[in-house]
This record gives structure tokens, sequence and C-alpha cells, in this order.
């Protein structure tokens, strides 16, 4: 793909992103102060079960849609399309069926694994919960399937903006009508249903304009089809296994939290972790964005493209990301106090989260180089070896140190997840980037946002009139000092690359 399409897809992931982890960060504010620290927990459990249930009926076929669509594509076998999207959707359905119909029986099994305080109707949530899981699962397969057309819109619109949009609405107008945990749970849901009905239908119609009289490719007998369905499923039930594994890693924390401390200490665990994480939006618009360009390019043995691809969106996530991080970790008591009274008691797991986080951002997209190149099997080693290490540190640290032991157990996990990725990455594809090539996107925010951070706040504080001051006064230096660099930083290519596609349109 030229720079010019890296570009426009990498906005439109990047706007995208932003604006979901915004409202979800928002969701996070107001679910925080109309719940409390102790509904906010037991919010956050709940989620936390529906999304790792989710993403286990999901079998790794969104990611397998990503690779073996976006791989299609780019070879021309077009035919394969529609087999590929029916080999995908009906095991995802039908296990998801039969296992939604047993989370029903066992509902009260399930419910005893949420911490909540005696009057809260655990089963009564579980049941509510329970049949939207397998929608859920096909929403995301649905939308593995448009990115791998080519799509980057479709996924940025439904998942980044309109689902997390519609949550945001409906329990702000719960949460000011009065209602309680059960009916904010209830706002949180109602929005599914509706973009998935309509990511199917754009699917449909995708594959109808990628097939229309077109056989190149098409399986010429039932045993092609067998062929490309042992192909697609040797590949996703890998990824499906490391994908339940990645889940856990990021919810199970906040569950041994609540079992071994409180429905209150794991709302504020909650709040501090989903902070962090919405530090990830470059990674994740990066993600939807470049893979289908990486997996086409490593399905033409393009590893020279591939690595290119690979050191932009390092350079990106650095530039990007890094602001955000050190402005948590100097101002953490001053953002959790936006989450309302209580939650500023986790301010040093989130500096130590945030920290953590910013050295992974400086690996670059490893996972996605990992699952774009067919090594699902090598990040569900990883996967593994981290869930290990974070359950075990979980254990022993959390009944010491409470949520600052979860914050030490998250960072030792995510420094060993990590490193195993890039060491991968590097010597068994040859993807890498050189730690020159990070010099100046990790030296300007390090200057204006951390040591002008640890300035402002040795003058002012920690409170939230540091962040302001430092959001305001630093942003603007920053950008500054970006325009000023922007040809080292390869700022000004990506300029002119937008330039010149938005003036090669004609006018309609």
């Amino acid at each position: 793909m030229s720079r010019g399409g890296l570009a426009r897809a990498g906005l439109i992931s990047l706007v995208g992103a932003v604006t979901g982890a915004g409202v979800n960060f928002g969701i996070g504010i107001i679910v925080g102060r109309g719940l409390g620290t102790d509904g906010t927990g037991t919010f956050f459990q709940v989620i936390a079960v529906f999304i790792i249930l989710a993403n286990v009926l999901e079998l790794g076929a969104d990611t397998g849609l990503v690779r073996f669509c976006s791989g299609s594509v780019a070879t021309g076998r077009n035919g394969e399309l529609r087999p590929l999207v029916r080999t995908a959707i009906v095991p995802v359905v039908c296990v998801g069926a039969v296992l939604t119909a047993a989370a029903w029986m066992l509902t009260p099994q399930l419910a005893g694994f949420l911490s909540a305080s005696p009057d809260v109707p655990t089963e009564q949530i579980v049941r509510m919960l329970v049949p939207f899981v397998v929608l859920a699962s096909l929403l995301a397969v649905v939308l593995g399937a448009t990115r791998g057309l080519g799509s980057v819109a479709t996924f940025t619109v439904l998942q980044n903006v309109a689902l997390p949009v519609g949550r945001f609405v409906l329990i702000g107008i719960a949460l000011l009508a009065g209602a309680g945990l059960v009916d904010v749970l209830k706002a949180w849901i109602v929005p599914l249903p509706i973009v998935a009905v309509i990511a199917v239908a754009i699917l449909a119609r995708q594959l109808a304009r990628r097939t229309r009289g077109r056989l190149e490719g098409v399986p010429e007998n039932h045993e092609a089809t067998r062929v490309l369905r042992r192909r697609f499923w040797g590949f996703s039930s890998a990824r499906g296994v490391s994908a339940a594994v990645e889940i856990l890693l990021e919810w199970v924390d906040v569950l041994i939290v609540a079992a071994f401390l409180s429905p209150a200490e794991a709302g504020i665990y909650a709040v501090v972790s989903r902070s962090v994480r919405a530090g990830q939006v470059v990674q994740q618009a990066a993600r939807v964005a470049v893979a289908p360009m990486v997996s086409a390019a490593l399905a033409r043995n393009d590893v020279a493209e591939a690595r290119r691809l690979f050191v932009v969106v390092t350079r990106a996530m650095v530039l990007m990301s890094w602001p955000f991080y050190l402005m948590l970790a100097c101002f953490a008591p001053g953002i959790l106090s936006i989450f309302g009274p209580g939650f500023a008691q986790g301010s040093n797991a989130l500096t130590i989260m945030s920290l953590t986080m910013a050295l992974a951002a400086a690996a670059g997209m490893v996972q996605t180089v990992l699952l774009m190149g067919g090594k699902s099997s090598w990040q569900l080693a990883d996967k593994s070896a981290a869930l290990g290490v974070n359950v075990g540190l979980n254990v022993v640290l959390v009944p010491v140190w409470g949520v600052v032991g979860a914050a030490v157990a998250w960072a030792v996990t995510v420094a060993v997840d990590t490193s195993l990725a890039a060491w991968q990455v590097h010597k068994g594809m040859g993807v890498h980037v050189s730690p020159a090539s990070l010099a100046l996107p990790a030296a300007l925010p390090l200057l204006v946002f951390g040591a002008g951070g640890l300035a402002l706040r040795a003058m002012v504080g920690d409170g939230l009139s540091g962040v302001v001051i430092m959001l305001l006064a630093g942003g603007v230096v920053y950008v500054c000092l970006c325009w000023m660099f922007r040809r080292r930083l390869g700022i000004d290519t990506i300029v002119s690359s937008l330039r010149r596609r938005r003036l090669s349109v004609p006018a309609s």
C-alpha cells in the first residue's frame, strides 16, 4: 500500500480509536460518580465476565478472517471469500448457542463468581446478559471480515464510535433518572444488537461487491473447500485459545482483586487499569489499519514492506502515546479524582502501570506481526506464560499489597509478554526497529511531559489543576516541537500523502 493509503487508513483508525477511548473513559467517569466505588467494582466484574465469555466464543475466527480474507484479496482469490465467511460464522453461532444454553442453566454458579453486596441481584444480572454473549461474538467475527476486505471505516465507526457512544448516552440517561446497577447494565447492553445488525448488512454488501462476476480462485470442489477450512481453523483455533488467554490477562486481575479484597477496591483497580488502557488507542488504530497490510506483505514474502510498516507504526506509537502515559504517571491523583471520591487511592498503581505501558509501546505492534505472519501458536505460548505469571503474582501480592500488588503483577506480566513477542518477531521473522530510529520520538515526550510534568508537579502539586495546565501548555509546546522536527519524524511525508490523496479525488 502507498504511504497515502497507509496515512489515510491510520488517520481513520486513530480518530475512531481516540473517540472510542474517550467515550469509554467517560463511561468510567459517570459510572464511578453514579455508583461509587462499590457499585463500580460490581459493574466492572460483570463486564469482565461478559467480555471474557464473548471473546472465548469468537474462537479466534475474527483474526482468522482478517488474515485469510486480506490474503485472498491480495492474491486475487476472491472466490474464497464467501466460503471463508461461512467457515468462520457457522461454528461461532452454533457453539455460542450451545454454551449460552449451558450458561443459562449454570446461572447460580456464574453469579457466585461475582463479589458483590448482598443486595445486588447477581443471578438476575447473569440471566439478563447471557443471551447477548453470542451476539457480541458474532459482531466481532463480522467486523473481522470487513477489516479483511479492506474496510477500516466500518470497524472504526461501529466498534469504536457507535457502540461506545450509544452506551455512554444510555448509561448517562439511566443515571440521571436515578437508576441502579441493574438498569445501568441494561443500558450498556442495548446498543449491541443494533450495531450487530448494521455490521451484518455491511458485510453482505461487501461480499456481493467483491465476488460479483468473479470466478477466480473459487474452490473447484468440496475437497478444496475442506482444505480451505482446515487451513482457516488450523490458524484460528490456536488464535482462539490465545485470545481467551489474552482477554483473561486483561480482566482476571479485576476478579482476583474483588475476590481477595472487596468490590470497592476492585472498582478502584478497574478504573486504574481502564485509564491506562485508554492510552492504547494508537496501538489499536495501527492494528485495525495496518494488520491487513502486514498480512498481505507477508503473504507475498515481502519482509521489507512489513518491516517498513512496523517502523512507521512504532514511531507513531511512541510519539502519540507517551505524552498520555507520562501525564498519568505525573498527575495520577488528579486524574483519578475525576472519577469521584475514593478513587485517588489507586494513584501509585496508576503510576506503575502507566510507565510500564510506555515501555511496552516502544516495542511496537509485535502482537499484530506475529498474528498476521501466521504465528498464532507462538503467541499462544507467550500469552500462556504471561497468564501464569499474572495469576501467580496476583495471588501472592494482592493479599499483601492490595491494589499496588495487582499493579506490580500486571507490570511484570506485560514485560514478560512484550519481551517474548519482540524477540520472536525480531529473530524469527526479521521484522524489527532499531533503537536509533526511536530516539527523537521518545526524546520529545520525555522532555515535555516527563521533565516538564515533574517540574510542574513540584510547583502546583499533583491535583487536577496540574493536569489542566500540563494538557494545555504542554500540548502547545509538544505540537510546536513536533512541527519543528516534522521532517525527521516523517510527519511532513504523511501530511503530503494525505493532501495528494485528497486532491486526487474528483469533485462530485
